[in-house]
């Protein structure tokens, strides 16, 4: 899965940036850190790399080249960036929109002007949300994902509770919905 590989690589990253070591170092300790499928892959290269004469890796940056190689597909970010294009709202909450997008932002991690990623923050929206972002004149994409979860509750109105949500008596105390019943199969 490259998501998993990508996070892996990150959150190693992230230990290196903590915790200063020589790239051999780094590779060592990353290379303690491969599980399963990926630990099998990385002891194969080795003992080919040594069969074949071939200089062995012995860097952490070695290292992400031969992996990624291996765990991330070349067409993998046009892949992702083709679904955040194609991501809409739908029938789901603004809250999980967001969410969504705010993961093709980070995954994609592509380098665009903030007026084009808000514009495709708007374009996946329902209508009557995109509606209100136009109408403010919204430029900022905090200030979008606000208004769009404002916008939500506005339109759905000030009875509207979520399913999941408990609900309370006067007194504020849970009230515990009742479990249904079903009949034994005789």
């Amino acid at each position: 899965d490259p998501k998993m590989y990508i996070d892996w690589e990150g959150s190693m990253d992230q230990y290196f940036e903590w915790y200063e070591m020589s790239e051999e170092r780094k590779f060592k300790f990353a290379k303690t850190r491969l599980v399963r499928q990926a630990r099998l892959y990385w002891n194969t290269l080795e003992r080919m790399l040594v069969h074949r004469g071939v200089e062995p890796v012995t860097t952490w940056e070695s290292m992400k080249i031969r992996l990624k190689e291996k765990y991330v597909p070349m067409t993998y970010k046009q892949k992702l960036i083709d679904q955040w294009q194609n991501l809409r709202q739908g029938s789901g909450s603004v809250t999980d929109y967001i969410a969504k997008f705010d993961e093709f932002v980070m995954r994609c991690n592509v380098d665009e002007s903030e007026s084009v990623t808000l514009s495709r923050f708007r374009a996946g929206l329902r209508e009557e949300i995109q509606r209100e972002l136009f109408m403010r004149e919204v430029n900022d994409l905090e200030q979008a994902y606000q208004i769009a979860r404002d916008a939500e509750r506005f339109h759905r109105g000030p009875n509207y509770r979520r399913p999941d949500a408990p609900r309370t008596n006067t007194m504020n105390q849970q009230v515990v919905p009742s479990q249904p019943r079903f009949s034994r199969p005789n």
